[in-house]
C-alpha cells in the first residue's frame, strides 16, 4: 500500500466549535481538532487533558483527530472560556421522617386544649401524665396508677376551675397513655421539607443559601426567598408553591397555639459537591413545623 503524502502545516488545527446548553447539566463547550503530526496533537490533548470535562483523541492512517469538551460556555473569541455566569436549579420535595415525643402528638393535644386550659396548665398536664407513665412503665402494669394520673390531672382542672374532658375523649388519652407505658413513647411524623440544588461553575462565589442558616422563616418570608425571580434562575415553580403554601396552612390549623414557638421553615446549612469537572451542586433544606424561638432564631 502506498504510503500517504501529508502536506501543509503540522500543526493542529482547529476544525469545529460547538456550543450546546442542558438545565440538568450545565453549559457546554466544545473543540474538534485535526493535524497531521500526532505527537504535536498528544502534546496538544496532554497540555489541556486536567484542563477540560472530557478529551478524546484518535490517530488514523498518521492523521490525528482531538475532541474536548468543557464546562463553560466561553465569551466572545476563540481562546476566551471564561464561563457566563449562571447557574441551573433542582427544586424537590423530600419527605423528612422524624420521630416524635407521643404524648405531644396533635391528637393528644387536642384533648386537653379542648376543654380550654392555657399552654402553662397544658404543660403541667403533660408533666402529670408523663410522669406517671414512667412510674408505671418501672413498676410494671397497673390499673391504680392510670386512676391516679386521673386524680392528679383531676386536681390541676380542679385548681383552675374547669372540667376533666368527657368521657370518650378520655378514654382516648388513656389510649395514648397505655401506648406510652407500653415503650410506643415516640411517633412517626412525615413533614414537608423543600429541597433546593444549585449546579454551579466551580468558582461561584454567590448563593443564596449561605444567609439565614438556622433561622425559621415565616411561610410568607420563606416564599417570598424561593420564588424570587432575582435570586435564582429557576424560581419555585407554581405546583410547589401551591403545595408547601396549603401545607403551612394546614400545619397552622391543625397545631395548638405555643408561647415562643413560630410556625415556619428551618433553614439547613447547605452541603457542597463536586459533581464534574469544573461544576458542583449545592443544596438547601428547608424543614415546615413549629420551631422553639428560644432554640432558633426568626428571619428578619
Amino acid at each position: 500500500m502506498a504510503i500517504p503524502v501529508k502536506r501543509g502545516t503540522d500543526e493542529p488545527l482547529l476544525q469545529k466549535q460547538t456550543y450546546s446548553q442542558s438545565w440538568a447539566s450545565g453549559w457546554q463547550y466544545g473543540e474538534e481538532w485535526k493535524g497531521i503530526s500526532p505527537d504535536k496533537m498528544m502534546a496538544k490533548y496532554n497540555g489541556l487533558k486536567y484542563a477540560v470535562q472530557s478529551a478524546k483523541m484518535t490517530v488514523a492512517k498518521g492523521v490525528a483527530d482531538l475532541v474536548m469538551e468543557w464546562a463553560v460556555t466561553p465569551l466572545g473569541n476563540y481562546g476566551d472560556r471564561a464561563s457566563i455566569e449562571i447557574t441551573q436549579d433542582r427544586w424537590e420535595c423530600p419527605e423528612p421522617r422524624m420521630e416524635k415525643d407521643l404524648l405531644n402528638h396533635p391528637q393528644f393535644l387536642a384533648i386537653w386544649n379542648a376543654t380550654g386550659v392555657s399552654y402553662s396548665q397544658l404543660i403541667d398536664i403533660i408533666s402529670i401524665i408523663r410522669r406517671n407513665a414512667e412510674s408505671q412503665k418501672s413498676a410494671g402494669q397497673s390499673t391504680r396508677r392510670e386512676v391516679d394520673m386521673i386524680n392528679q390531672v383531676g386536681a390541676v382542672y380542679d385548681a383552675i376551675g374547669k372540667e376533666l374532658p368527657g368521657a370518650d375523649a378520655l378514654e382516648k388519652a388513656l389510649r395514648f397513655y397505655r401506648l406510652y407505658v407500653n415503650d410506643q413513647t415516640h411517633y412517626q411524623s412525615s413533614q414537608f421539607a423543600l429541597r433546593h440544588t444549585c449546579n454551579a461553575p466551580n468558582y461561584w462565589g454567590l448563593n443564596r443559601a449561605d444567609v439565614g442558616v438556622n433561622c425559621i422563616y415565616s411561610p410568607a418570608r420563606f416564599m417570598s426567598e424561593v420564588t424570587d425571580g432575582g435570586l435564582w434562575y429557576f424560581p419555585l415553580p407554581g405546583r410547589l408553591q401551591y403545595k408547601l403554601s396549603a401545607a403551612a396552612s394546614g400545619l397552622a390549623a391543625s397545631t395548638p397555639t405555643r408561647n415562643n414557638f413560630l410556625i415556619g421553615w428551618l433553614k439547613s446549612a447547605s452541603p457542597e459537591v463536586t459533581v464534574a469537572k469544573g461544576r458542583i451542586e449545592i443544596q438547601t433544606g428547608y424543614v415546615l413545623d413549629q420551631w422553639s424561638t428560644d432554640v432558633y432564631s426568626a428571619v428578619s
